[in-house]
C-alpha cells in the first residue's frame, strides 16, 4: 500500500478537483488517502469522505505542521511501502505520484522532494516574495549545513518508511518541510529531488489565516529562520558541522 497524506484547511473546492485525480494504484501498490482537516469550517471533511478518504478532524486551526504531526501519528504502525505528502490547494499534480514514488519503491532514495526549480531556473510564475525567500534559504542551507536543494519548501514529497521513522515536527506551521529535510539528512538518509510543474492556483494563501497577510508572512519567515538556526546549532553541537 502507498499512503497519501493531505493536510487541509478550508480546501473543499480544491479537494473536489484533486482527490478524483489521485491514481488508484502505483506499481502494484494500492493507494489509500488520508485527509487531515486542520479545523476547517467549510465542507472539507464532507468532500474528503465523499471521495472515500480516511479523515482526521482537528477541532481548531493549528497549522500545517500540527496537521502533519497528527497525520503521521495516525498512519504510524501501518505497513505501507511509501508515504506521499501533498498539499490540498491544487498546486501538486496527482499524476506525478507515480514518477515521484519510483526512487523510494526501488530503494534508491529515502525521500523524494518534488522540485519546482530543478531544470527550470528563474522565477517564472513564482510570486517574487516567495522566490526571494527560497533563494536566500537555499544559500543559507548550502553554506551553514552543507545541504544542496533547489526547492526546500516544496510540500510534494514521497517518504520511505526510513524517512517516515525519523520525521519530527516541532513547529506547528510551515516549518514542516525544513524539519523533514533536516531530519532525513541528519540521519544520513538519501534525499533526491525530481522535477514538478510550478502551479499557482490564485487561491488565497493560508499563511495569513491567523494574523493577516503581512503578519502571516512575517510569522512564516520567522519560523523558517528559527528552524534553520536551531538545526545549524544542533549540527555544530553534534559534530556534524558542514
Amino acid at each position: 500500500m502507498i499512503r497519501v497524506l493531505i493536510p487541509a484547511y478550508n480546501e473543499a473546492e480544491s479537494l473536489d478537483d484533486v482527490l478524483p485525480r489521485i491514481p488508484g494504484s502505483v506499481a502494484g501498490h494500492a493507494i489509500r488517502t488520508l485527509v487531515v482537516s486542520d479545523g476547517s469550517t467549510d465542507n472539507t471533511v464532507a468532500v474528503a469522505r465523499r471521495h472515500l478518504c480516511d479523515v482526521v478532524e482537528l477541532p481548531n486551526n493549528r497549522g500545517k505542521g500540527a496537521a502533519l504531526r497528527r497525520g503521521f501519528a495516525e498512519v504510524r504502525g501501518e505497513s505501507h511501502a511509501a508515504l506521499v505528502l501533498m498539499d490540498a490547494d491544487g498546486q501538486h499534480d496527482p499524476a506525478r505520484i507515480a514518477d515521484l514514488s519510483v526512487p523510494v519503491l526501488d530503494g534508491s532514495a529515502d525521500m523524494v522532494v518534488g522540485s519546482r526549480y530543478l531544470g527550470a531556473a528563474g522565477r517564472g510564475c513564482t510570486p517574487w516574495n516567495r522566490y526571494a525567500v527560497r533563494c536566500l534559504t537555499c544559500g543559507v542551507l548550502r553554506r551553514a549545513l552543507g545541504i544542496s536543494v533547489t526547492d526546500p519548501f516544496s510540500g510534494y514529497r514521497v517518504l520511505a518508511p526510513s524517512a517516515e521513522a525519523v520525521a519530527i515536527f516541532e513547529g506547528d506551521r510551515y516549518e514542516s518541510e525544513l524539519e523533514l529535510l533536516f531530519a532525513a539528512t541528519t540521519a544520513g538518509l538519501t534525499v533526491v529531488e525530481a522535477p514538478i510543474r510550478r502551479i499557482y492556483t490564485g487561491t488565497t494563501s493560508k499563511m495569513g489565516a491567523r494574523h493577516g497577510r503581512l503578519g502571516g508572512r512575517i510569522g512564516v519567515v520567522s519560523g523558517y529562520a528559527r528552524t534553520i538556526i536551531h538545526h545549524a546549532s544542533r549540527s555544530h553541537v553534534d559534530g556534524v558541522a558542514p
